[in-house]
């Protein structure tokens, strides 16, 4: 169909009982504000719920869960099918907790889908894996030793099935924050691609928005998620950013807590107000099901990659799709209704939206879509995650 690509140890300082009448009310978050007991009804269920309600975290623990679960909940509009990643970085230890490779945002609570690793020992692994990454012709090798770099570390997992950390962990241990969120917003996509097509009205209102709400924010140009991306972070230049809006791969928010998750829906509002996107912006927080059912339209469209999840799950949408027109000269597809994968459903929904919102929203590049699909890190998450999961 299309052309082939080769595709344990829990600290927990400042315990604290999370109880159903208990809120956890921000009120910097105004309208987006809401109690953590019922974020996590609406997310997990009221079994997970109750499960969740009588589990004793730390005020840093609940902040994570609390960021991952308003994340998980609006796909595709946050996060497509297995991508994004949180962690925190423990107060008190030598600790980075982090989801585990190959599962959903909405598969992580406090009894699922984490990964413990010795801080300090990944650190040290992945800079001298830096320093000896030049003289290293065979790149496939840097690679698989990435791979080990944030394996050995690790110290415990919620699950022995998914007992490896994200492939993302190098540049959650690379920047300072104790709280780190990687999300594939679509209106990071947009944002990123006005900046690298030199929209000089974007790049003035950006300098003065972006300073204004995050204070330390950059862009950054296509780059390979795992261990190339962790060498253009792990910078002195870049650790303290507070925001990162990456070309074609979403935004990193750098957090001292939950409340600072504001910030970001601040951001996306201006923005979405200012430059025309604001019919984008209405689907926030609603569920893919939602939103397919008030726009079926969104089934049918041209194969884009506008994310790196498009190759790695490239397999997996093809079995979904069915080629139906063409137009303009450009094959289009349209979602089957019979299909049970929600994960190819989202990341086929996000581009059809990114299309529709901006029609000349640069894809990625032929090559690059090729390297991703074949890393070693992209690959083990696959075959974590190989079947269709039902909507």
């Amino acid at each position: 169909m299309f052309e082939t690509v080769v595709t344990g140890l829990i600290l927990r300082p400042e315990k604290r009982r999370i109880k159903p009448s208990a809120a956890l009310d921000r009120a910097s978050r105004g309208q987006y504000s809401e109690r953590f007991e019922d974020l996590i009804f609406r997310q997990w269920g009221a079994s997970m719920a109750s499960t969740i309600a009588n589990v004793e975290l730390s005020a840093a623990e609940s902040d994570l869960f609390e960021v991952g679960g308003l994340i998980s909940r609006s796909t595709p509009f946050w996060i497509q099918g297995a991508g994004g990643n949180i962690s925190l970085k423990q107060p008190q230890g030598d600790v980075l907790r982090i989801k585990a490779s190959g599962l959903r945002l909405d598969q992580v609570s406090p009894q699922s889908g984490l990964v413990d690793l010795r801080l300090s020992e990944c650190r040290s692994s992945l800079q001298q894996l830096h320093e000896k990454s030049a003289s290293v012709e065979d790149k496939d090798d840097v690679e698989e030793g990435y791979a080990q770099a944030l394996t050995r570390p690790v110290v415990s997992a919620s699950d022995p099935q998914f007992a490896r950390p994200s492939m993302e962990t190098g540049f959650h241990v690379a920047l300072e924050a104790p709280l780190v969120a990687h999300f594939h917003a679509l209106t990071g996509v947009l944002m990123a691609d006005l900046w690298y097509a030199a929209d000089s009205r974007f790049q003035s209102w950006a300098k003065s928005h972006l300073t204004s709400v995050f204070g330390s924010w950059m862009f950054v140009d296509w780059m390979k998620p795992g261990f190339e991306l962790y060498e253009a972070l792990a910078t002195e230049e870049c650790r303290d950013k507070k925001l990162i809006v990456m070309r074609n791969h979403g935004v990193i928010l750098g957090l001292d807590g939950a409340a600072g998750f504001h910030k970001w829906v601040e951001l996306e509002n201006a923005f979405l107000t200012e430059f025309g996107f604001a019919e984008l912006g209405q689907l926030r927080g609603k569920s893919i099901q939602d939103i397919v059912a008030q726009r079926p339209e969104l089934r049918t469209g041209p194969m884009r990659f506008l994310f790196p999840d498009t190759a790695v799950f490239l397999e997996r949408l093809e079995k979904a799709l069915k080629s139906t027109s063409t137009a303009g000269g450009e094959e289009h597809f349209t979602f089957d209704v019979a299909s049970t994968d929600r994960d190819a459903l989202e990341l086929w929904a996000g581009t059809q939206l990114l299309l529709k919102t901006k029609p000349d929203v640069s894809s990625l590049p032929h090559d690059f879509v090729a390297a991703v699909a074949k890393l070693p890190t992209e690959r083990y998450r696959l075959s974590l995650n190989p079947s269709p999961r039902h909507p």
